[in-house]
Parts: structure tokens; sequence; C-alpha cells
């Protein structure tokens, strides 16, 4: 789509949310994915198409904006249970995030914010919780890289550099039960957000192997390689120096997996 299609079709969009807004009064919801990067300005009016706008909703607040959604013409759609259609225009509203509990949504409308110039009632996610949401909605809801959602997390992760603690959002993933799937998507849309451990790539084989004969047969291949292997890798050049670079080579693999990222260098 030509940028100035997707300008006009966002700018459209915004509009409706606006008028939404004006419905609700002080009624919160609170704008997702695309929208949010907009409005927060992790991305441009031109160059982020939308095909709908993204809502969390508080379940006791869904009649309240169903019926400003119809109030404005919208109808609710039969193949999407959550999705609004009115002229090409959508709004779609989500009860939850399906990765949080009851206590963890408490805690993302706590840390939410309003939007800048907006009605009081529009709240975006923190840039943690928005990222963490536009991860886990590319590399687990579609198991997929698209090049949007890869220039989302580049963004979203420059725009608020200084606010994000990486490390922070790496434990976050991992409690989540989102990280080895975000890892994957990072690794496969060319992204980086941590400095990367030597000796990953061997665990996320590991984790996605299909059952434990195959990881059992990876990781003693991996731990014991075969001679040619070893000769090549370590330059041994001798029988007893091969057999010494094979009891190393485990011990080594296990010290680079616990060295701080900043001393991590070419792994063995």
């Amino acid at each position: 789509m030509a940028p100035n299609r997707i300008l006009a079709a966002n700018l459209l969009l915004i509009r409706e949310l606006e008028r939404l807004a004006e419905r609700l009064g002080e009624t919160p919801v609170m704008v997702l994915k695309g929208g949010a990067l907009l409005l927060s300005g992790c991305r441009g009016f031109e160059d982020r198409p939308m095909e709908d706008l993204d809502l969390l909703v508080e379940p006791r607040c869904r009649r309240e904006v169903v019926n400003a959604l119809e109030a404005m013409g919208y109808q609710k759609f039969a193949g999407d249970p959550g999705q609004y259609r009115r002229d090409g225009l959508a709004f779609d509203l989500h009860d939850d995030l399906w990765y949080l509990d009851d206590e963890e949504h408490k805690a993302v409308w706590r840390r939410s914010r309003s939007v800048d110039g907006g009605e009081a009632c529009l709240r975006l996610p923190s840039p943690q919780d928005l990222l963490i949401h536009v991860l886990a909605h590319a590399a687990v809801h579609h198991g997929a890289v698209e090049p949007k959602w890869a220039e989302d997390v580049a963004a979203l992760a420059e725009r608020h550099a200084r606010e994000l603690d990486l490390e922070d959002l790496r434990r976050e993933l991992k409690r989540l039960g989102l990280l080895p799937a975000v890892l994957w998507f990072l690794r496969r849309a060319g992204l980086s957000l941590w400095t990367e451990t030597r000796g990953q790539g061997h665990i996320l084989r590991f984790v996605y192997l299909r059952d434990w004969r195959f990881r059992l047969r990876y990781l003693g291949r991996t731990l014991f390689p075969s001679a040619d292997f070893i000769a090549g890798r370590y330059d041994a050049r001798s029988r007893w120096g091969v057999l010494a670079w094979r009891v190393l080579r485990p011990l080594l693999l296990l010290g680079r997996l616990l060295e701080p990222p900043a001393d991590r260098r070419r792994g063995p």
C-alpha cells in the first residue's frame, strides 16, 4: 500500500478511536499493537499499516464499549466475536491478554499511561508491556516472521532504549513461558535485544527437538563430537591433543554459559 493511502487509512482509524473515546467518557480502553505504536510515536502514520484497532477492555466495561460502538454504527462481525465493523473500518475488543492471569492484568492496567493530548479514557501499555505483547503476538500467536512485526520490535526498542531494562524484559519473558519462542522470532527476524549467549543456539535446538530421544542424541553429539570436528575446531594435531580437547569441551561449553555477557567471545 502506498504511503499516502496508509496515512489516510490510519488517520481515519484514529479519528474513529477519538469519537469512541468521546462517547466513553471515563470508561478506560487500552490501545494495543499498531494503534499503540502510532500513538506513542514509535511508528509513523504513513508507514505502519493497520487492518483494525485492537483495544483491551476490562470485562466489567465491555458492554459499555460495545454500546458505544453500536451507537457509532458498528456491527459485530460473525467470523470473530470480538470484532466490530463498519464501512471497512474495524475495532477488535479483547477482554484479556492470553499469557497473563488476573493479577497480572491488574498490574498492566496500573502501569498503563494516558495518550498525550488524548482523551483521559485512552490508555497505552507501558513500553515493556507493549513490547512483550508485540513479541507474544508475533512469535506465539502467529508463529511467523513478518517485516512489520520485526520493524515494530526494532522501533519499540529504539524509541524506549533508555526506559527499557532488557534484562528485566528477558526475565519476564522467561517467567511467562514466552522466551524460547521470542528468541526464535528474533533470530529469524535478524534482531538482537540482548548480547547473544554463546551456546544459545545449542540450547534452542535442544528445546525445539521433537522428543527426548532426539534431544539426548543431540546432547551427546554436541558434548562429544567426532574426532575430525575436534581436530578442526581446536587445531588439535595429535591423537593426544584430540583426546585432551574431547575432555575439555563439555567444561568449556558449560563455562561459556556461565560467563557474563560482556566476556563472551568465540564459543567452543
